[in-house]
């Protein structure tokens, strides 16, 4: 099971610098289109770099569905625990566990409805780039297969650990 946990771990690692560049790309582009809009018209030079834009949101999508996904794994998600911890302990990790997998059964049916999402978006391009649709489209079904691994990742990391899995607040409900 260490050796599962470990191999998660090493994608999440990947996926780390992934994100990094991610938010670099999406960092460029954001900068770009304000120096472009803003900044060169006051010294004299109107250019357009529509492209800063779509590097930009495409960076976005990817982000987000990316970064949810290392989120989950350390449990890093915004989550309301108050009820979790206000139960008695059993009850609460079982209602917290359960909603994991509830989150893990919906993240496989993201990967479905996002895997049809990306057939329709191959015949589509984005209107400056250029590029495939199908290339942003994917973001939802990687996305979620990685939610649904991590999901699996930080249960697994809880029993191997005897960690609670409602979080830290568990040493103030007990």
């Amino acid at each position: 099971m260490r050796a599962i946990l470990a191999g998660i771990d090493a994608v999440n690692l990947l996926l780390k610098y992934v994100l990094a560049l991610l938010l670099l790309m999406m960092t460029v582009g954001a900068l770009g289109q304000v120096i472009v809009r803003f900044v060169l018209p006051l010294v004299g030079f109107n250019a357009s770099a529509a492209w800063t834009e779509e590097v930009a949101r495409f960076s976005m999508i990817w982000t987000v569905f990316l970064g949810a996904a290392w989120a989950l794994r350390h449990g890093e998600l915004i989550a309301l625990d108050l009820l979790t911890h206000a139960l008695p302990r059993l009850l609460g990790i079982a209602i917290k566990v359960l909603a994991y997998l509830s989150c893990a059964a919906f993240c496989m049916l993201l990967i479905v409805i996002g895997l049809e999402f990306a057939e329709i978006g191959e015949i589509e391009r984005s209107p400056v780039l250029g590029l495939s649709k199908w290339y942003v489209f994917m973001s939802l079904p990687i996305g979620a297969g990685l939610m649904v691994m991590n999901i699996l990742g930080f249960l697994l990391a809880c029993i191997i650990d005897g960690s609670d899995p409602r979080g830290a607040l568990d040493a103030v409900a007990d």
